[in-house]
């Protein structure tokens, strides 16, 4: 599954000229872009690891700024750009279940998170964090069907701001779950979830009906979570 992987990767390089000096011997350029003055350059190397690296070059003075090695096959995110952020999906296989973030800082190469996880959200100097699993099917998800796993951390220090997203039942309906995402028929090893700008909804379902509970997860403390029936 690696190498035809590699090739639709290097197909959505971008064509800009790689800024600095030439990559280290044995790395092939996977894709680039630029972020204001820096340019992010995502390089992989056939080994029996994967080696990957990601490198942050200044565009002006092609001046390495950072480095990082990492394994798999690095997929640059646009939810992050022009927040301070290089988003990146490391695939380890064509598998869904392998595969895994690495949230760097752009100006420092600082890891913020790295693991199962969906950045979700950036807003505020904040980022939201989803957690997801690693086998599908999952019901209920993770180790606690009643609540969304996941996180807000700053977007400065990867410091816990939020350490939990509650998602409350409601009265008299019974309990309800946060479950995996399904497609087609198909399970996933995510869970559902809505996020637009500041508020995240999780779609939930109990014995009254379907519902959404929405969170305004850029605010520290959290402010208690709202129900909203479906119409």
């Amino acid at each position: 599954m690696i190498a035809p992987l590699c090739a639709t990767v290097q197909a959505r390089q971008d064509t800009a000229s790689l800024v600095g000096a030439p990559l280290p011997v044995g790395y092939a350029r996977q894709n680039s872009y630029s972020d204001g003055n820096v340019q992010i350059i995502t390089a992989g190397r056939q080994d029996e690891r994967l080696s990957a690296l990601v490198l942050a070059r200044d565009r002006r003075t092609g001046r390495t700024l950072w480095k990082t090695y990492s394994s798999g096959v690095l997929v640059p995110q646009a939810l992050g750009r022009g927040e301070g952020l290089v988003n990146l999906l490391s695939i380890q296989s064509g598998a869904v279940t392998n595969s895994a973030t690495l949230l760097l800082r752009l100006d420092s190469g600082l890891t913020l998170a790295k693991g199962l996880v969906d950045v979700a959200g950036v807003a505020d100097g904040k980022v939201l964090l989803v957690d997801y699993d690693s086998v599908p099917p999952s019901a209920p998800f993770l180790r606690d069907g009643s609540a969304l796993s996941g996180r807000v951390i700053s977007a400065q220090d990867g410091r816990v701001l939020t350490p939990a997203l509650p998602t409350p039942s409601r009265g008299g309906c019974g309990p309800a779950e946060v479950r995996g995402d399904r497609t087609h028929g198909i399970s996933s090893n995510k869970q559902r979830y809505r996020v637009a700008g500041e508020t995240l909804t999780v779609p939930r379902e109990d014995r009254c009906g379907t519902f959404g509970v929405l969170l305004r997860w850029t605010r520290v403390p959290l402010p208690v979570p709202t129900i909203q029936p479906d119409n």
